[in-house]
């Protein structure tokens, strides 16, 4: 049994829109796109555009009969190493923790870091499949959510231009380069300076 918590807290600002003259916030309203006609939201439906130009409809219970089964099972599908996933493949990240038994908690976490294993599990959240990864991290598990594979670029299909070769002295250089740049990473040297201006300026 673990409970999932969130692993990042993103910090973007947003803004609201409002009208100039008084300052009072404004919203967006579908208009028809062929004659500019507001159109309330119960009139409104879902359509997938096929390269055709022609739309196909799904109604509400069409949605819902194919909407994945709710569970609040975690279904471990595999056992699979440490880097045979690309970095593509990850999406968002989740921690989890004990609810109940944590032995067993501590014991898989264990178990994942000894063999240098991750889990390729399968949930259903907010009515949709997910996979993901479940990793040994600082003694606790992580969750990584994981994008469908059709959504993975690979990079041997990339156009990468050749170059000419490199002498020795070019090497050389490159590697004093980051020997000079070598360091522990600490994250706090690393901010969204964009985002803090605004914030002071606010």
């Amino acid at each position: 049994p673990v409970r999932l918590y969130a692993a990042v807290h993103e910090h973007d600002i947003h803004f609201h829109l409002l009208h100039r003259k008084d300052g009072v916030r404004v919203r967006e309203m579908m208009v028809e796109k062929a004659d500019e006609e507001a159109v309330e939201s119960g009139e409104i439906q879902s359509g997938y555009a096929l390269p055709s130009g022609e739309f196909v409809v799904l109604s509400k219970s069409d949605k819902e009969h194919l909407t994945p089964k709710a569970s609040r099972d975690i279904d471990v599908q595999q056992a699979v190493g440490l880097h045979d996933l690309p970095l593509s493949a990850y999406l968002r990240p989740y921690w989890l923790g004990p609810d109940g038994d944590a032995a067993a908690y501590f014991a898989l976490g264990r178990s994942l870091e000894q063999a240098q294993k991750q889990a390729i599990v399968s949930w259903v959240m907010r009515n949709k499949h997910h996979f993901g990864a479940i990793q040994a991290r600082e003694g606790r598990l992580l969750l990584i959510d994981l994008r469908s594979a059709d959504e993975w670029v690979d990079p041997a299909a990339l156009d990468v231009p050749e170059g000419r070769a490199l002498d020795k002295r070019e090497l050389a250089m490159a590697e004093q380069l980051i020997k000079a740049l070598d360091g522990d990473f600490d994250h706090a040297a690393f901010q969204d300076e964009y985002r803090d201006r605004v914030q002071a300026l606010i």
